[in-house]
């Protein structure tokens, strides 16, 4: 991050590059002023520019390391609010991708990651609107990720399924289902989950409980294999609901509750997020013993 003496456009690279011509211009003309033998004059200039080449190429190497530390560490700090938001640490996870956001370079593919994070932590409080701003930021501010590069990885996947997401728990059904088709476009093996637990959504709040029931059974095991923590809890959840909306047996009781058990320890209103703009699944939580805040219930922000 530039100081506050340089300017707002300049690199640290750019200046200590820029800092390093000057310097041997200043000692070529000052050369050039001082003495008439022409020899002494060449031989001087010939070793200051090879002198310049190895400062520029030193300088290179070494904000080239240092860009790579700086990354490295970046990284280090956004997995390390990531381990915050599984521990359902939402207010402390969010203070962290804030953090990274501000403290990273805009073209980083680490900044689209930390903001898309930071939109999930919004998400998590019921912020919804809040976090479809934070994912369509790293769509307007990164370019480079609609056009597939590969220097991000599953950014892009991930991002249209949280885009998915955000708008199936707000009811843009059309919008929601639009993402999740160009989702679907790259299939990534270990975001099976996450798109899953999105479609769920999008046929329960469409009332297909019998759809989304079969659906859930088909792609459990690439659920099973691919997710974990909070969102396979989520996913989880999803599918007893959409078996609570069917008829009543001994069976699907039972299946109920071990989806349910392997959802718990639950942390304060986990889950509560899924409620937002749904009275029927925050009855359903509620039923269930999971809090569901009266700001979600009825569909206002945090």
């Amino acid at each position: 991050m530039a100081d506050s003496n340089t300017p707002a456009g300049a690199s640290p690279k750019a200046v200590g590059v820029t800092s390093i011509v000057v310097v041997a211009v200043v000692l070529l003309a000052l050369l050039l002023l001082t003495t008439d033998d022409r020899e002494f004059y060449w031989a001087a200039g010939v070793g200051l520019l090879l002198g310049l080449v190895v400062a520029l190429v030193f300088v290179i190497l070494l904000f080239k390391r240092l860009g790579l530390m700086s990354s490295q560490q970046m990284v280090k700090e956004n997995n390390q609010a990531v381990e915050l938001l599984e521990q359902n640490r939402i207010v402390e996870a969010s203070a962290a991708f804030e953090k990274l956001v501000a403290e990273l370079e805009p073209t980083s593919p680490v900044h689209a990651v930390a903001m898309m994070n930071l939109g999930v932590t919004y998400l998590r409080q019921g912020v919804v609107e809040g976090a479809l701003r934070a994912y369509e930021r790293v769509v307007i501010e990164h370019p480079k990720l609609e056009k597939g590069a590969m220097i991000y990885g599953e950014t892009l996947t991930q991002l249209r399924a949280r885009l998915a997401e955000g708008h199936a728990l707000q009811g843009n059904l059309v919008e929601s289902r639009r993402w999740f088709d160009q989702a679907w476009q790259k299939e990534v093996h270990g975001l099976a989950g996450l798109l899953l637990g999105g479609e769920l959504t999008c046929m329960l709040k469409q009332e297909r409980f019998q759809d989304a029931a079969a659906h859930a059974e088909s792609h459990w095991w690439r659920a099973e294999a691919s997710c974990r923590g909070h969102g396979f809890k989520a996913v989880r959840i999803l599918r007893a609901f959409a078996l609570s909306k069917l008829e009543a047996s001994d069976e699907r009781t039972k299946q109920i509750r071990i989806l349910l058990e392997g959802c718990w320890p639950a942390g304060e209103s986990e889950f509560a997020y899924l409620a937002y703009h749904w009275p029927a699944m925050a009855a359903f939580l509620e039923t269930h013993g999971m809090k569901t805040p009266e700001a979600l219930r009825t569909g206002k922000e945090a």
